[in-house]
């Protein structure tokens, strides 16, 4: 195994985050973004599509703009060292990794931009798992993170919702769902989202819809294959993002990738034992978007 030096100075990120970058900024008290108007951008800009605890941390270097800065804990950077470069499927369905680099005394990870493809994204992050405590936690942080989760739809749909962006082309605007929003959900309100964000709040045709959800289809079932099978490793707090053009009705681009490796953990002989609580999530996800196929079906 190739021998890498890991620097020092690290700083902490939060439960939720995602792999993309924007050129947008938040526009007064609105939880809309709009674009800058009549400045010169600067080199490195705040990544304004991060969650809450992610806010201000996050960068977008134009100077490589197919890339974003994102800053890391020592158990990412070392996923993304190790893990990343020996997994083939995770280098399939993860942001591409670019390596690594400091910026006033911090850490940061240079992954793909995910939304660079896209005029404007309309994207979804979906936290994976029955509970965001990792394996190496102390048991009172367990136990801290287990009452949460349990307030959430984490424990009974083993997936909750970290944040949603819908791009309004009429108003050239975002609307935004957060984090806060996405814990406050029942379980029998999470479909009716789902369906809310691939419609693009009713504003998609039903053909694009299809094509969306069974885009997604693809992807989850291919995810869910390897996570059944797969030997090696067990996930918390990791999300999927979504994606998908919002401003063009006649554009069927898509996206879907596995996000936020702070947590992850290896199968060993003492638990040897698949990642359970990922798989239930999956098997939910795949179980509503059939479900909304149908419905869409009916409407053609």
């Amino acid at each position: 195994m190739i021998e890498f030096a890991v620097p020092a100075t690290f700083s902490s990120t939060s439960q939720c985050s995602n792999g993309a970058a924007t050129k947008y900024e938040r526009t007064g008290s609105s939880s809309l973004l709009s674009p800058k108007l009549n400045a010169p951008a600067p080199v490195v800009e705040i990544f304004e599509f991060a969650t809450e605890g992610e806010k201000g941390a996050m960068l977008k270097d134009h100077t490589t703009p197919s890339q974003i800065l994102k800053p890391v804990r020592r158990n990412e950077f070392v996923f993304y060292e190790q893990t990343y470069k020996d997994t083939p499927f995770i280098r399939r369905f993860a942001p591409h990794y670019f390596g690594f680099e400091m910026k006033d005394s911090r850490t940061y990870v240079k992954l793909e931009d995910l939304t660079a493809p896209f005029s404007r994204a309309n994207m979804m992050d979906v936290k994976m798992g029955v509970t965001t405590a990792g394996e190496n936690e102390s048991e009172a942080k367990k136990e801290s993170r287990r009452i949460k989760d349990g307030k959430t739809t984490s424990l009974p749909l083993g997936m909750r919702y970290c944040g949603i962006w819908l791009y309004n082309p009429e108003k050239k605007d975002y609307s935004v769902k957060d984090k806060t929003w996405g814990k406050s959900l029942t379980a029998s309100e999470f479909p009716s989202q789902l369906d809310w964000y691939i419609s693009n709040a009713g504003r998609n045709s039903i053909e694009k819809r299809l094509h969306i959800v069974n885009y997604f289809l693809e992807k989850l079932r291919s995810i869910n294959e390897w996570m059944e099978t797969q030997p090696t490793f067990r996930m918390y707090s990791s999300s999927l993002l979504f994606l998908y053009e919002g401003n063009n009705e006649n554009s069927f681009r898509c996206d879907l990738r596995m996000i936020d490796f702070s947590h992850v953990n290896k199968v060993t002989e003492e638990r040897p034992e698949k990642d359970e609580g990922y798989l239930k999530g999956l098997h939910n996800l795949l179980k509503y978007l059939n479900e909304l196929k149908e419905v869409y079906q009916t409407l053609m």
